[in-house]
């Protein structure tokens, strides 16, 4: 019998040191996926927005290199001019194009435009988002695709989900791919960047790896 259990709690032990292995090298990949590096700017400018969120943002923006300016959006989460120009006129800021490929100045332009997407898009449509939770993954998407696609109550997302309330959609039913496609059926100028196919396959990854970190 003694030797039973010495066999047992080796086996027991063996186990346990793979499970170990295992998630070591599990959170190694992650970390090099993802990594942590810019999680302190995340944190402090965007504290009410999950960091693993904004990781899979800056995966998909930027591929995570802060100097990325090879289209019109710039900087680790690709903030465009009118996001910049918006950010200076409501904060009687200064901040420059160039000012975009510092890290510090890029999230915390960009953390204030997608906390305000995040609050706004529930506040103003309760029937299509009555629980808004980062935990949950149409929500994350609607966010994604509103930050990327547009989310004005005047031709964005705001004005897709009110359209869509009006329309009889219920909450379950209205998501990235719902809105993508209620979106080819609007006139032109209208939800103009949420009929690109891109824009959803873009949501839908940031989505995809966001959700696999959580």
């Amino acid at each position: 019998m003694p030797g039973k259990l010495l066999i047992s709690a080796v086996v027991a032990g063996s186990v346990l040191a793979l499970l170990g292995r295992r998630a070591v090298q599990a959170t190694t990949t992650s970390n090099a996926i993802f990594p942590t590096r810019f999680d302190s700017l995340f944190r402090r400018h965007c504290q009410s927005i999950p960091t693993a969120y904004l990781r899979s943002l800056a995966k998909h923006e930027s591929d995570f290199n802060p100097f990325e300016a090879s289209g019109p959006a710039h900087g680790l989460l690709q903030v465009v001019e009118v996001v910049r120009n918006g950010f200076n006129e409501r904060f009687g800021t200064s901040f420059s194009r160039t000012d975009l490929l510092n890290p510090e100045i890029n999230v915390k332009i960009a953390c204030e435009l997608i906390t305000r997407i995040a609050t706004a898009l529930p506040a103003n449509h309760p029937r299509a988002i009555p629980n808004p939770s980062f935990r949950d993954p149409r929500f994350v998407g609607l966010v994604t695709m509103a930050w990327n696609a547009g989310f004005s109550e005047a031709a964005g997302m705001g004005f897709v989900l009110g359209e869509m309330t009006r329309a009889g959609f219920a909450p379950q039913d209205i998501h990235i791919d719902s809105v993508h496609r209620f979106a080819l059926g609007l006139p032109d100028g209208k939800a103009t960047f949420m009929k690109i196919p891109q824009r959803l396959e873009f949501a839908r990854r940031v989505v995809r790896d966001y959700m696999r970190q959580i």
